[in-house]
């Protein structure tokens, strides 16, 4: 007898380059992964975090050879026999290669209540099996009980062109810096700009001119208020794109979607001159309930700004400046800065900062489900 698969189709899918803007040559499946499997063979992922490099070598061999024992295949980019992928901290702990403190805005989660506290976020949209405003499947009786309180995870790979990003940062500082005349370092507010917050991840609505490093970065601020226009964080920095706060959305968008991410830099820190050419980048791990409403709907907001009434004949369509779309280097729109009086525009490069090495649709699994999976007569 055939049984529908209960999960939602874009999960059963897999990836979407349209939504990711993975639509570039370079950033095409049949390139991802080192060319060394496609997306499709991966049945599962294996993540391994530790204190030491030591420790989790340790530990790769361990796991390695207890695959062995039990047949599975392991799938690696870097080839068999070779290390696999590892992501690692920078040396302050939290920058990423961009230079840029991360991890700062998280959603405050309820664990707890069925109606979320106000100001926090409803557990449902990171858990499956319950009903909320996020639908989750799967939606079988059955197959609903056994994964309650699973999460779905976008792996994401991103390379990450630090010598280009740096260099359009010093190419187009002057310009900053003849309509911002206030400001120390041009080069710095760019960056700032473009990400919505200053490196050392203080926002652009509480320092809008001068890092303000000596206060720690927080995310009790808005946009309504403070920054109806644009004038200290433009509406299309990653940081405003991603969680536009309390701005007026697009009568079609209910909420603004939120998901648990987490980054991990790989590949070695950037020395000028010396290791230009090494690869670099990011692992991205997003957590939600729902892949298309939250994870994807967030991914084509950065491809094609239009979520918000602020994108209008003044300000038109944009996209994020360092994680939109990636595809023909024409069709990408300048980078949008409001001024009083008018915009700059800075006209992005023709080669990205970013390309798409592999994504994948994958599911944790909650304690619950384990027990009952192990629980199973084989």
């Amino acid at each position: 007898m055939t049984v529908d698969n209960p999960f939602p189709e874009e999960f059963v899918n897999g990836p979407d380059i349209r939504s990711l803007g993975d639509t570039h040559p370079d950033d095409s499946p049949q390139s991802w992964w080192n060319g060394q499997f496609v997306t499709s063979d991966i049945h599962g992922s294996l993540h391994i975090y530790s204190t030491s490099i030591d420790a989790a070598e340790e530990s790769l061999v361990a796991v390695r050879s207890k695959m062995a024992e039990l047949g599975i295949a392991e799938l690696n980019p870097n080839g068999q026999h070779v290390k696999p992928l590892a992501g690692h901290v920078l040396l302050d702990h939290r920058r990423v290669h961009f230079g840029y403190v991360d991890g700062i805005s998280q959603p405050d989660v309820d664990w707890e209540n069925e109606s979320p506290a106000p100001g926090r976020v409803d557990r449902r949209h990171f858990l499956l099996g319950y009903d909320g405003t996020i639908p989750t499947a799967p939606s079988f009786a059955r197959t609903g009980i056994l994964f309650q309180n699973c999460s779905y995870l976008a792996f994401r790979w991103l390379q990450q062109d630090v010598p280009a990003f740096e260099q359009f940062l010093t190419d187009n500082a002057d310009r900053v810096a003849s309509l911002f005349p206030g400001a120390t370092d041009p080069r710095e507010l760019l960056a700032a700009k473009l990400i919505g917050r200053w490196r050392s991840g203080v926002s652009l609505v509480e320092a809008p001119l001068n890092d303000s490093s000596a206060d720690s970065p927080n995310n009790a601020f808005g946009y309504a208020g403070p920054d109806p226009d644009g004038l200290k964080c433009p509406f299309s920095a990653h940081a405003r794109v991603t969680n536009p706060r309390d701005q007026k959305l697009a009568a079609i968008v209910r909420e603004v979607p939120r998901i648990l991410r987490r980054g991990m830099p790989y590949g070695p820190e950037w020395q000028p001159g010396v290791n230009d050419e090494a690869d670099r980048g990011l692992f991205g791990l997003f957590i939600c309930g729902s892949l298309e409403r939250q994870f994807q709907m967030l991914t084509r907001w950065m491809n094609v700004n239009d979520f918000s009434p602020v994108f209008d004949a003044d300000i038109p369509l944009g996209q994020d400046p360092l994680f939109g779309a990636r595809g023909v280097s024409a069709e990408r729109p300048p980078f949008r800065i409001p001024v009083p009086g008018g915009i700059l525009q800075i006209p992005l490069p023709s080669k990205p900062f970013v390309r798409s090495r592999g994504t994948a649709y994958l599911l944790i699994p909650s304690v619950s489900t384990l027990d009952r999976v192990l629980a199973e007569p084989s």
